[in-house]
C-alpha cells in the first residue's frame, strides 16, 4: 500500500481484498488507486478524515486517520478486522464502529502481526484482536498443544499492564 498526495494506491496480492480494490481484482502489477470514499484525494481540505497511515498485516490491511478513526479490509477468518463475529473478508476499507459506537475513543496508532491487529488510543489504552495463537493479545486464556485457539473478532481492552501504553508494534505472532 503506498500513500501519496494523490491517494492510496496498492499492488500485488488481494486475494483476500487486502488492496482494498473490490472483488473484481485478485491481484495487480501496478499501482491501482485505492476508492475511498471522498478521501481518494489525500491532499483535500477535509483535514478531519485524512489516511496519515497505513499498516499491513499478512492479509489484512488498515488505515489510520488523523481524525482517529480506524478502517479495515482484507482477511477476516480470526477476527483480525475487528468487525464482529463476522468471518466474510472485506474487499474495501470499513470503519471499525466498535471504537466510535461502544468505547467513544480514537485511535492514534495502529499494529499488524499474521492475523491480529493492536490499536492504541489516544488515552494510552491498547485494544487488541484477532488470532489469540501463542497468547499476542495478552490474555490470560489456557492455551491447548502449544496454540490458543481463541479467537477475539471484537476488540479486548488490554489490562495485564499498568497504563498508560505509549508504543506498540507486532510481529506474526507476538505484540
Amino acid at each position: 500500500m503506498i500513500l501519496t498526495d494523490n491517494g492510496i494506491y496498492g499492488i500485488g496480492s488481494s486475494q483476500f481484498g487486502q488492496l482494498g480494490l473490490g472483488t473484481q481484482v485478485l491481484s495487480t502489477r501496478y499501482p491501482t488507486l485505492l476508492n475511498f470514499g471522498q478521501n481518494t484525494n489525500t491532499t483535500t481540505n477535509d483535514d478531519d478524515n485524512k489516511i496519515w497511515k497505513i499498516v499491513c498485516g499478512s492479509y489484512h490491511t488498515l488505515l489510520l486517520t488523523n481524525n482517529g478513526h480506524l478502517y479495515s479490509f482484507g482477511w477476516s477468518l480470526h477476527g483480525q478486522l475487528g468487525h464482529g463475529i463476522s468471518i466474510d473478508d472485506q474487499y474495501e476499507p470499513r470503519l471499525i464502529r466498535y471504537f466510535i459506537d461502544t468505547v467513544k475513543v480514537s485511535i492514534a496508532d495502529v499494529a499488524a502481526g499474521y492475523a491480529h491487529t493492536a490499536a492504541l488510543t489516544t488515552t494510552g489504552d491498547l485494544y487488541m484482536f484477532g488470532q489469540n495463537c501463542y497468547g499476542q493479545l495478552g490474555t490470560t486464556a489456557e492455551r491447548e498443544n502449544g496454540c490458543n485457539n481463541n479467537k477475539f473478532f471484537i476488540p479486548q481492552k488490554f489490562t495485564l499492564l499498568p497504563g498508560p501504553i505509549r508504543m506498540i508494534c507486532c510481529g506474526p505472532f507476538h505484540t
